[in-house]
């Protein structure tokens, strides 16, 4: 037993220092994973110095628009906007692809 009385091959026995640094490595979607867990990694995941911090890895160049929001409300609010930028990319770029192929098929008959 570690100095908080779990097993030490627990992760709830490490510093919270040391897991706040640990988990700001992981993808978001694990993160919210990992406070779903138990009420210690709940309550150390909804910090605002945590969100903060996700903040500014994730979006450095968006770091003035937080504007006066919670840094976990700002940081959905950027992570929907910017999924919705990809998926547009993503549907544009087969769209064109779908245009290109349409374009080889229908060109390759002589008229």
């Amino acid at each position: 037993m570690n100095y908080y009385g779990f097993s030490g091959a627990s992760l709830k026995g490490l510093p919270e220092e040391l897991m706040f640094n640990l988990l700001l490595l992981l993808p978001v979607s694990d993160i919210i994973n990992v406070a779903k867990t138990c009420k210690k990694f709940f309550i150390l995941l909804n910090n605002e110095s945590f969100w903060h911090k996700l903040f500014l890895r994730d979006f450095p160049h968006k770091v003035g628009t937080a504007g006066s929001l919670e840094w976990k409300i700002s940081y959905r609010i950027v992570y929907i906007a910017h999924q919705e930028s990809v998926r547009r990319v993503r549907n544009l770029r087969s769209s064109m692809m779908d245009l290109r192929d349409r374009y080889d098929y229908t060109s390759s008959y002589p008229i």
